[in-house]
């Protein structure tokens, strides 16, 4: 149980940090020449404080999802420095305003609602605390999606990264296979479009081409399908190096703070804190707080699989 809390712990510090060090380089285009991350900084942005909100919800709820509480806890937390993209800051300001907390995002758009990676990106909690019961991982990642994205590919984008959390805490990173880990992500039904991108992705791993090629089929850019495949294929290339991870999603460029969020997820979720260094854990803003909160999740969980 002690290396499976080191897991919780590796995978929300691994996204805050993630988030933190992909922030300064975000929007260049590969590739991207990245700095030391201590010459960088641990302020964190819209990813982590909506993860934070996400943590803080479920804590507060058992677990389960309450979608009042969450959206009021996204509105209490919103902090405009953290460069929250301009739809979730309508929806959460819709909210504020009085809306009902599931009306603003699917309105949003002209009805179609969000496909972005807001859903994706906050989503890592939710794999870490029902990564051994799919049906309700997909369910609550769902769920916890349609207060800003309901554009099922947005929503789609959400339970694939969570799937992938929660396999990457169930695998022994001695003999985790990166063939079989996507077999498994491709028996989830989702659209034609992740897919194809997961597709690529099992070629890819077998006989890498280009990195421009990867960045041209699988996407960098703030839309779902085109930043959570590479996230997780950043991740499965570089399965026993933390910093590799986040390394390679950073130099691709593009929406690299969400992308580094969701691989240093993933490899924090397989990997444990004790592959994150420990002086990239001591500057990140806030790390008392996540690491506390990322405490209370682990004990939750041991709590529910109690019953």
């Amino acid at each position: 149980m002690k290396h499976l809390r080191s897991r919780f712990l590796g995978s929300i510090l691994g996204s805050v940090i993630g988030d933190s060090w992909g922030a300064s380089y975000e929007g260049r285009y590969y590739p991207v020449d990245v700095e030391d991350f201590q010459l960088v900084g641990g302020n964190y942005t819209d990813d982590s404080e909506m993860m934070k909100g996400v943590l803080e919800s479920l804590l507060i709820n058992n677990g389960e999802f309450n979608g009042l509480h969450m959206a009021k806890t996204f509105v209490k937390n919103y902090d405009y420095r953290r460069r929250y993209g301009p739809g979730a800051t309508s929806v959460l300001m819709q909210i504020k305003d009085g809306l009902p907390w599931d009306r603003p995002a699917k309105e949003a758009f002209y009805g179609a609602g969000s496909f972005g990676n807001g859903a994706a990106m906050r989503i890592c909690p939710v794999g870490l605390l029902y990564h051994n019961d799919l049906a309700k991982l997909e369910t609550i990642a769902d769920q916890v999606s349609v207060i800003t994205h309901t554009h099922r590919l947005g929503r789609e984008g959400a339970i694939l990264q969570a799937y992938a959390v929660a396999l990457a805490v169930q695998a022994d990173p001695r003999t985790l296979e990166p063939i079989e880990f996507m077999k498994k992500l491709r028996s989830l039904q989702l659209s034609k479009v992740y897919h194809q991108k997961l597709e690529r992705i099992e070629t890819y791993l077998s006989s890498p081409p280009p990195v421009d090629r990867i960045i041209s089929q699988l996407g960098v850019n703030i839309i779902a399908p085109e930043s959570v495949p590479i996230a997780i294929y950043n991740f499965l290339s570089n399965t026993s190096n933390f910093y590799e991870v986040l390394h390679s999603s950073i130099t691709c460029g593009g929406d690299t703070d969400t992308i580094a969020c969701m691989s240093g997820a993933l490899a924090g979720a397989l990997l444990g804190v004790k592959a994150i260094p420990k002086n990239w854990i001591d500057i990140l803003e806030d790390v008392d707080i996540f690491q506390q909160m990322a405490k209370d999740l682990f004990d939750l969980y041991l709590k529910k699989s109690s019953k």
